[in-house]
């Protein structure tokens, strides 16, 4: 079996795999963390971007900074914006509080950082923060430039991690088991009254380690989902082909196991009830292997859960 702990940069994922442009392959979770608010997202997905960029540099054997201690910093700072931040009477980009875990960041500022042009210094930015916060002195970003060019940079804008402000929007998450201490998750957020499909990844994880790829709405043929509150039960269906051809499939009917530990949920289930036996993940195993290369699943949870 290949190795599961492989790891490969966006550049190398797509030029041996050309068809498939529109999966990325990402490292531990991307979630919102804890951002207080749009802006404050923007912030963090930016950090678990450049965590990610980070965990690929030191697969090569590139040692940067420890990513341990960055992924902590990430998962339980608070980052919130105001209309403009001043530090000792002046304006600044952002300013951070290492002992109450807090960055405050300048949403007029940001306006401009956000745009694709300015990715190299709105991810310089989010590193030079993080750090203080890590209490690692970046006095006039001598380290965290230092860092950033180690890292090959292409312009995008954050907003493409976001859902539209203010539309309805519905997350999608299931679970198989494969074996002992053997998982792996679909996640799908979907945006809009209609619910349409606006991001989806994978994610594996065996005895602790964890990898994983993205896939775009465009690699979806089919998608419904649906959660009964009163009767606490979702469906869920999902057919993607990533590249049209390296398979996502979920078909899921059953108990929502929403805010629950689906990991926790499926070892405590035992053997798959009877009333759920039709229920299927089978997903393709990642870069490097081909499209019948592909865990198939019947111990199955998923979740469903909505903002309105």
């Amino acid at each position: 079996m290949k190795s599961f702990l492989l790891a490969v940069s966006l550049t190398l994922f797509v030029s041996t795999f050309p068809s498939l442009a529109q999966a990325r392959v990402l490292a531990d979770g991307f979630d919102s963390g804890n951002a207080g608010d749009a802006v404050g997202a923007e912030f963090l997905y930016s950090a678990r971007d450049l965590l990610q960029r980070f965990e690929l540099l030191e697969a090569k054997g590139e040692r940067s900074i420890d990513l341990g201690k960055l992924r902590r910093a990430i998962e339980t700072t608070v980052v919130v914006s105001e209309e403009r931040v001043f530090l000792n009477g002046m304006e600044r980009d952002a300013v951070n509080y290492p002992e109450q875990k807090l960055i405050k960041v300048n949403r007029t500022r940001w306006k401009e950082l956000r745009q694709p042009v300015e990715t190299k210094a709105r991810l310089t930015l989010v590193l030079h923060e993080f750090l203080w916060i890590l209490k690692i002195d970046d006095t006039n970003y001598s380290v965290s430039a230092l860092l950033i060019e180690k890292l090959s940079i292409s312009p995008y804008s954050p907003g493409i991690w976001l859902d539209v402000p203010g539309l309805p929007f519905a997350s999608v998450e299931c679970t198989g088991k494969v074996g002992r201490d053997f998982f792996v998750t679909v996640r799908v957020a979907t945006k809009g009254a209609t619910k349409t499909p606006h991001q989806g990844e994978v994610m594996i994880e065996r005895e602790g380690n964890r990898f994983g790829y993205r896939f775009s709405p465009e690699s979806i043929s089919q998608f419904f989902e649906r959660d009964d509150a009163k009767k606490n039960l979702a469906m869920v269906g999902l057919s993607a082909f990533i590249g049209g051809e390296f398979p996502v499939l979920v078909n899921y009917t059953g108990t929502n196991y929403v805010d629950q530990e689906a990991k926790l949920v499926l070892e405590d289930l035992g053997p798959t009830p009877e009333d759920q036996m039709e229920n299927s993940m089978m997903v393709w195993k990642g870069p490097g292997f081909s499209p019948s290369d592909t865990w198939k699943m019947n111990q199955v949870v998923c979740s469903v859960s909505s903002n309105n």
